[in-house]
């Protein structure tokens, strides 16, 4: 199982989008199973494109994506995405923003998580 972090700074993007296909490059060009996005911005709609490109390529299938409203996150947080269907996938954390995934294998269950404070 190969596992990817990327702190995509700024939600990945730029406003003029300049930064968008670069990541995806990167992204792609890795070819993880599972990887995790920090400081990705997580409102809904164009703020989110990163997380919405993502999910339309349709290479990753299962996201578990930080959404808090609250003031402290600055509309910004954390992701995790996968290839394979999780067993659970959860927001932990207080006061941090936090994701969690968890696989089922035959030593027990793999838990892998991304924390971005």
């Amino acid at each position: 199982m190969k596992i990817m972090t990327y702190n995509v700074m700024e939600g990945g993007v730029r406003p003029d989008n300049s930064r968008l296909e670069k990541v995806l490059q990167v992204i792609d060009g890795q070819n993880a199973d599972v990887f995790g996005l920090q400081e990705t911005k997580v409102a809904q709609g164009k703020d989110n494109e990163l997380i919405w490109a993502l999910k339309e390529a349709g290479k990753y299938q299962h996201h578990e994506v930080f959404e808090n409203s609250g003031e402290w996150t600055y509309k910004s947080g954390v992701s995790l995405s996968s290839k394979m269907q999780p067993s659970s996938s959860r927001i932990i954390g207080e006061g941090v923003r936090a994701v969690e995934i968890t696989f089922p294998s035959i030593i027990g269950n793999i838990n892998i998580s991304n924390v971005y404070c």
